[in-house]
């Protein structure tokens, strides 16, 4: 039998089954990388190939039997049609040999231990990125208001009350500064970092900044009837700004990997009447 072995988006092979069982022994392998042969129906873990002793080789696999993996980031394509005569080239065992060790020397540094995977790096927005921001915030408010040309009066923004863009790629909320009675603001799924321009929002009851690149909360001081404020998964480094919105009753903080346990409970002693949900884990070094 020959197999087929799979790991972040790279082939391997072909191997028998005496030189994956080699590589298990020796570590080059793991159960869990995926494996195929001629016949599966789909890629597997190595760990769930059924034990049994080699069998002779057979003709290689038709259209209509190739394994067709559902796409994904973490599966290869097939292999295809011609992949026989790739069979009788590499099926030598020297060449299994050069292959698993090419593994072991770029697949497995010495020290295998999980690093915390890095932040992206958080950078200004681009005047492209500004300008689709804008054209993306307007397109919302002309809907919320039914008005789709003309001038957008400060009139027109007196009207908005409510306004979702959550998933709407903004970069940007410097068009928001002047909706001055809007008291509920969903932008969670975007890719702000600097919230500045919703300092003036001091109507805002209600505020969802989930799943940005937020680090400073300055720009929240001041909006003190705020009552519900999500700022999941961001980069906030400090709780401070929050200490003084008394009236707030949520809160929700998970995956800010910077906020300390301390940290939290200062804020909830300062906001005693208020429910944080947050990830009890202490920040990194």
């Amino acid at each position: 039998m020959q197999i087929y072995i799979s790991r972040s988006g790279q082939q391997f092979g072909p191997f028998s089954r005496a030189q994956i069982q080699q590589g298990l022994a020796q570590g080059s392998l793991v159960h869990s990388d995926l494996a195929w042969h001629e016949g599966a129906p789909n890629w597997v873990p190595i760990g769930q190939l059924a034990p049994k002793t080699e069998s002779p080789k057979v003709s290689p696999p038709q259209p209509a039997t190739t394994p067709n993996p559902a796409p994904s980031k973490q599966l290869p394509k097939v292999a295809p049609k011609g992949m026989s005569k790739k069979w009788q080239l590499w099926s030598g065992i020297g060449a299994g040999v050069i292959v698993i060790g090419a593994l072991v020397w770029w697949l497995y540094p010495k020290d295998q231990t999980p690093a915390i995977p890095e932040e992206e790096p958080i950078v200004p927005p681009t005047p492209e990125q500004i300008e689709q921001s804008a054209k993306a915030i307007e397109k919302t408010l002309r809907q919320k208001i039914n008005k789709p040309t003309g001038s957008l009066l400060p009139a027109d923004l007196n009207k908005v009350s409510s306004l979702q863009l959550f998933d709407s790629g903004l970069h940007d909320v410097s068009p928001l500064a002047n909706l001055n009675h809007v008291t509920v603001l969903d932008l969670a799924g975007n890719r702000i970092s600097n919230i500045t321009p919703l300092a003036k929002l001091t109507n805002l009851e209600e505020l969802a900044l989930d799943r940005n690149l937020i680090t400073d909360l300055s720009a929240l001081a001041n909006l003190t009837k705020l009552k519900n404020l999500g700022l999941e998964n961001n980069r906030i480094t400090s709780l401070a700004p929050l200490t003084q919105l008394k009236q707030l009753k949520f809160l929700q903080l998970k995956n800010n990997r910077h906020i300390s346990a301390e940290q939290i409970q200062q804020l909830q002693s300062a906001l005693p009447n208020c429910r944080i949900d947050f990830d009890d884990r202490p920040a990194p070094n």
